[in-house]
């Protein structure tokens, strides 16, 4: 079995395809990288408080010219003034607090005193659970001296999360199957079949050999790319901290006692949430992604295996991934798309419950799409087998 494996490993590497997907990937990951950077130095240059002066300046001369308008009611114009004062109270406090250096001890103890003030004034228990968790959130940044601006600072962490979104929007299915495509479909030629077929070995292990294979060279293939980029990433920007405590676990239920839009909206289940690390998000995260390359790969392959034609496999295979991904965005399609393998490519989004609440659907859990992925790779790789042992290839 080793052997086979080797074997395919090898021709696999071969393939002048394989090199061309690899530096296409390595392109795309490039660009993601850029795009992280721009997109950081945006956000440093939005949030400066030169910025947001000039900003509010800018807002203050608008505001001033329209007071003048003969057209607008005193009211309008009493909310106008007032609308002034405060803006042009904001543009002192920044121009008064822009030298100052910035404190992070201050800035937590600031946040954890206002927690307890407003714990004080609620009686709801699920916003004070809430509440406690994320003052525990902040008293253990101030213990390890975490600064609260480094969560939005650019770190190797960071791209990361959002290399791994912007691949599992589409680009790292369809990438799977341009590259997996012809892993069974392009042996259906009569001489390299032939060699296969009378060597001392079952169908079930050459077909298991060749899954093995592909299902390796894809994720080693990914995670080297992603690897890498992490590390330089890391190096230039900095790797941030591991032990950065985040709030996870979030579940959720219908509020039945509120109406919104005609519909009840969504809630956290009391108690659900608890503290996590970064490292160990990050980790989850992999893992799920991980889990998203098998189920992909399981069904790409089993295409390949039923389509003799590698042009057709990858066709199909594309396609019906592209329609996925199209379908499961929708409206009207949150019934059916939690059971689409597409919908995980993300799964940070999943961890987090921001799939739930955007979909509407409190039951989608880590756990369910776990399941979901786990059907279409084991459904996906025993239809590949049936097919591939009792088929009927001429040779």
């Amino acid at each position: 079995m080793f052997k086979l494996i080797y074997n395919e490993i090898r021709k696999l590497v071969r393939r002048p395809k394989t090199l061309v997907i690899f530096i296409c990937f390595i392109a795309l990951v490039g660009l993601v990288c850029y795009g992280t950077y721009k997109n950081d130095e945006n956000m440093k240059k939005y949030n400066s408080a030169e910025f947001q002066i000039s900003n509010m300046e800018e807002s203050v001369n608008y505001m001033k010219q329209d007071i003048k308008n003969p057209n607008i009611s005193e009211e309008q114009k009493k909310n106008m003034e007032q609308n002034i004062t405060d803006t042009e109270k904001q543009i002192a406090e920044l121009k008064a607090n822009k030298d100052k250096p910035y404190d992070y001890k201050e800035d937590l103890n600031s946040r954890i005193k206002n927690i307890d003030e407003n714990i004080s004034k609620t009686t709801d228990e699920g916003n004070k659970k809430s509440m406690l968790l994320e003052k525990e959130r902040l008293q253990k940044q101030l213990e390890l001296g975490i600064s609260p601006k480094d969560e939005y600072n650019l770190s190797s962490y960071t791209y990361l999360k959002d290399l791994i979104m912007i691949l599992g929007a589409i680009f790292l299915a369809a990438g799977i199957a341009i590259f997996s495509s012809d892993m069974v479909s392009g042996e259906y030629t009569p001489a390299t079949m032939k060699f296969l077929l009378i060597q001392p070995v079952s169908r079930g292990k050459v077909l298991f050999a060749k899954y093995m294979t592909i299902l390796i060279s894809v994720i080693a293939a990914i995670f080297s790319v992603e690897g890498l980029s992490f590390l330089l990433m890391g190096l230039k920007f900095g790797f941030g901290n591991s032990k950065n405590p985040v709030i996870t676990g979030a579940k959720y239920m219908f509020d039945l006692s509120k109406t919104e839009n005609g519909m009840h909206p969504m809630k956290i289940v009391s108690g659900s949430q608890y503290l996590s690390t970064t490292g160990s998000e990050t980790i989850k995260i992999l893992l799920f992604q991980i889990l998203f390359m098998v189920a992909v790969t399981s069904f790409v392959f089993m295409i390949s295996t039923v389509v003799k034609s590698s042009m057709v496999a990858m066709a199909v295979s594309t396609i019906v991934i592209i329609t996925f991904s199209i379908v499961q965005s929708l409206p009207g399609t949150s019934k059916f798309a939690p059971y689409l393998f597409t919908l995980y490519g993300n799964g940070s989004s999943l961890i987090n419950g921001e799939l739930a609440t955007n979909l509407q659907l409190p039951n989608l859990t880590p756990t369910f799409g776990v399941t979901v992925l786990l059907i279409w790779a084991i459904v996906s790789y025993i239809i590949a087998h049936i097919v591939f042992v009792k088929k009927d290839i001429l040779i």
